[in-house]
């Protein structure tokens, strides 16, 4: 019986692929952090630092915290001295350094932006940035601090707005650097605003920030094969396919834990079984978090993405050209 296998290549991070279909079943993944009891995060983070951008329009801020913290113009709260906002080795996405917080006792610690002028802004405007923390010690078992993001439009004299926090977006494994992007439009046009990076805690964990970015460049636009309706085939193998999961959405949040952006394509299985290799190199020089997933059908419920996905058995190791060696399963 010919099948028809359906291909996601899944990210959680968007960046460039390249992948090989031969005639063995191998696909590609990268294994997430073991879940971690630490206050403080292990020295192998995962790092994807390509977030590519469409024609720039107006940066208003583009920190790495690879001077200082806070950097020029960067003030803090201090509610506890030598335990507040730093600069950090160990909590760096990309580059040399990062902005961290230690944790400690009955802290109080804000690192607050210089004032932002969006009177020309446009609608577009958002603020984007990487950010890790500890789910155990901050959310569950352990709600011991909050790790916050707040907006002043009076230059800092009121914070009455909260545009983001760790509570609110769900489980996230300890330890893993997270792209966050806030939407600013509903500011844009104001002259006098802010922004707070606020960790509130008694006895919790460390917390790490960096590539910060407030501009109004719009977002990348979504590639056609976004959608598992709109898969590309694949008509013949071997073969090779390249492609981006930048500007694609997020599909199966809870398959394998991954919740990362999926493009999609589509290969013909001949037989009634069938062994399919799959072999997947990213365009990076570090290691992204990335999967390639297998499905019978396209998923359209959050169980579909369980049920319809197609569990491989064993596992073998590949070189790719930038010399990484990516972990696959079989």
């Amino acid at each position: 019986m010919k099948k028809t296998i359906l291909l996601a290549v899944a990210l959680c991070l968007a960046i460039a692929f390249s992948a090989s279909l031969a005639d063995k079943a191998v696909v590609s993944y990268y294994e997430k952090a073991a879940f971690s009891t630490e206050k403080t995060a292990p020295n192998a983070t995962f790092k994807n630092p390509d977030r590519s951008r469409n024609v720039q329009l107006t940066d208003y801020i583009s920190e790495g915290f690879e001077t200082s913290v806070p950097p020029t113009g960067w003030t803090q709260t201090i509610t506890v001295p030598g335990y507040t906002w730093a600069q950090s080795t160990s909590y760096a996405f990309s580059g040399t350094y990062g902005a961290y917080c230690p944790w400690n006792y009955s802290q109080y610690e804000e690192l607050i932006t210089p004032t932002l002028n969006f009177t020309s802004a446009t609608s577009d405007l958002r603020v984007e940035f990487m950010w890790e923390a500890s789910y155990y010690w901050m959310v569950s078992p352990y709600n011991n601090g909050e790790y916050e993001l707040w907006i002043s439009t009076d230059g800092g004299a009121t914070w009455p707005t909260l545009l983001w926090s760790i509570d609110s977006i769900g489980a996230f494994t300890n330890w893993e650097w997270y792209l966050q992007t806030v939407d600013l439009s509903a500011y844009a046009g104001q002259a006098n605003v802010k922004l707070a990076w606020r960790y509130t805690a008694d006895d919790a964990a460390d917390i790490g920030l960096d590539d910060v970015l407030i501009t109004d460049d719009p977002p990348p636009v979504a590639p056609p094969n976004d959608l598992c309706v709109n898969a590309i085939n694949i008509p013949t193998v071997p073969a090779q396919v390249s492609g981006t999961t930048i500007g694609a959405t997020i599909d199966c949040s809870d398959n394998l834990n991954w919740s990362g952006n999926y493009v999609w394509y589509t290969v013909s299985a001949p037989n009634a079984a069938n062994d399919i290799s799959i072999s997947y190199c990213p365009s990076l020089s570090s290691i992204p978090t990335v999967s390639a997933i297998l499905y019978s059908a396209c998923p359209t419920t959050a169980e579909e993405c369980s049920t319809l996905a197609i569990v491989m058995t064993s596992g073998a190791f590949v070189t790719c050209p930038s010399g990484l060696s990516n972990a696959e399963i079989v």
